[in-house]
């Protein structure tokens, strides 16, 4: 799995570097200004999710599928290796989810990271399992459906804050602390799926 592991990481590096340098930019806009970090951490989920995404480009166009089946194991420890990276991603976002509020004295912290590391594990959970499905090129297409009921969503979610919290004057409700729960179980769900394709799969 390791290798699979080191073989991910490397490609999304890139746009890792990328994906810090916008964090820093706009988590000086939330210190310095009186711009709320959730739209932020928001494009953070979308991006991150949408760099795994394109790690099945890269098995299609080089034909990791088939080297997978060719290893004792390959398959699943290349299925273990991408969660694994997403679970990895997940903290990462939560970690400066919870820097940038802090160092933006908002209130409300924990339940804001609670909120996107739980979007972002349930998105994954959905997402993953079809681009194991459908391969890179189509993954594409599913990842955009995808984003835009996840931002339709968020929508409505952001417009009963606002009326019931304030969202930025008021801690998050509570409950978004058992999201990464929920999301956890469901990329568990996801995770058994994804095996089960990938076993199922053609060279």
């Amino acid at each position: 799995m390791k290798g699979f592991l080191r073989r991910d990481f490397a490609l999304v590096s890139g746009n890792l570097r990328f994906y810090l340098f916008f964090i820093a930019i706009f988590g000086a806009l939330a210190l310095f200004t009186d711009m709320n970090s959730g739209f932020v951490m928001f494009y953070a989920v979308i991006f991150a999710m949408s760099s795994i995404i394109g790690l099945f480009s890269y098995d299609e166009f080089n034909h990791w599928t088939a080297y997978a089946a060719a290893v004792p194991g390959g398959r699943k420890n290349m299925v273990k290796a991408r969660y694994t990276l997403l679970l990895l991603v997940t903290v990462g976002v939560a970690a400066v989810q919870m820097l940038v509020g802090a160092l933006a004295k908002e209130m409300g912290n924990f339940q804001a990271a609670a909120l996107y590391s739980g979007m972002l594990l349930i998105y994954a959970a959905l997402s993953m399992p079809l681009s194991y499905y459908f391969g890179g090129t189509k993954a594409r297409v599913v990842t955009v459906v995808l984003v835009a009921f996840i931002a339709g969503a968020a929508a409505i979610m952001g417009t009963i804050l606002n009326i019931s919290t304030g969202f930025g004057d008021y801690s998050l409700p509570s409950g978004f602390l058992l999201l990464p729960a929920v999301g956890a179980g469901a990329l568990l769900i996801s995770y058994r799926v994804s095996l089960h394709i990938m076993a199922k799969k053609e060279l």
